[in-house]
């Protein structure tokens, strides 16, 4: 909403000299911007109420089911394995939650696709030439995500492999 304010302003109200329909414009940029990040303050506040419930059940079912297994389980497995395998776990599946493993959570990732939509549908009402240059560039972006996390997943399992070591 901001950008397409600013372009208002410039293109309309500034060539016009039209000072009410500057303040107006300014005024309502402040007030999508502000909303905008009160919007993302509230949504930070859900996950992480959301995020730390579904961490607090995960460590307790672990809990329980480490109470159940059997004495012969311990005496085979490595204890360094076992508890760093317990911690990782929990420790991906909190930061996944809360939003900071690598890029971010799954409430982040929603607002993001959310934004992209929105984005992308205001280029196509001002320019679609514009919007089909900058949809080129997705599948060269597409190929570089895919061999990082292929090198990712190895440096992580290395991680994890020393870890339990």
């Amino acid at each position: 909403m901001p950008p397409l304010l600013f372009k208002q302003l410039i293109d309309t109200a500034i060539p016009r000299a039209d000072l009410g329909m500057v303040n107006l414009l300014i005024g309502l940029a402040v007030l999508a911007y502000a909303g905008a990040a009160g919007l993302l303050l509230l949504g930070g506040y859900i996950g992480t109420l959301i995020g730390t419930g579904i961490i607090k059940d995960l460590r307790q079912a672990l809990f329980d089911h480490l109470q159940r297994m059997p004495l012969a389980f311990f005496v085979h497995a490595k204890a360094g394995a076992i508890q760093s395998r317990l911690n990782t776990d929990v420790l991906n599946a909190q930061q996944m939650c809360t939003g900071h493993l690598y890029t971010g959570s799954v409430g982040s990732i929603t607002a993001d696709l959310l934004v992209l939509s929105f984005t992308l549908s205001a280029m196509l009402a001002l320019n679609w030439q514009v919007r089909l240059v900058t949809l080129a560039i997705v599948p060269m972006l597409l190929v570089g995500i895919r061999l990082i996390g292929r090198r990712m997943r190895v440096l992580v399992r290395e991680r994890w492999s020393s870890s339990a070591a």
